[in-house]
């Protein structure tokens, strides 16, 4: 098992397994996330406190998987899919990326 990680950093082996372990997972909730977390014993307290915008980027992406984007309003003016503003969109971008960020500084003191 080790063997064939021997040229690898501890961070490309731990970016294969997370890759593979979360390739076919979803997470529909902030709680399922924060549970998640907790399962890998990190601290919660960045999901916890993103939990209002993890839900609303959820919600949307499950818009977007189960009913295609479709915009209900309908009529001159209104496009098919219903709009993603770029504020909104930047404020999910960064809203994971912090999230995400912190989660790799933890991991990354557990090797240390």
């Amino acid at each position: 098992m080790v063997k064939h990680h021997y040229n690898k950093t501890v961070e490309d082996v731990v970016r294969l397994a997370l890759d593979r372990e979360f390739s076919t997972r979803t997470y529909n909730k902030p709680i399922d996330v924060i549970q998640a977390i907790t399962r890998l014993k990190l601290d919660t307290s960045g999901a916890t406190l993103s939990a209002s915008t993890l839900q609303a980027m959820m919600q949307r992406r499950h818009q977007i998987a189960h009913r295609a984007d479709h915009n209900p309003i309908q009529g001159r003016g209104q496009h098919i899919a219903l709009p993603l503003p770029r504020a909104l969109f930047e404020t999910w971008l960064d809203t994971v990326s912090k999230l995400g960020d912190d989660l790799k500084i933890q991991l990354s003191r557990r090797s240390t």
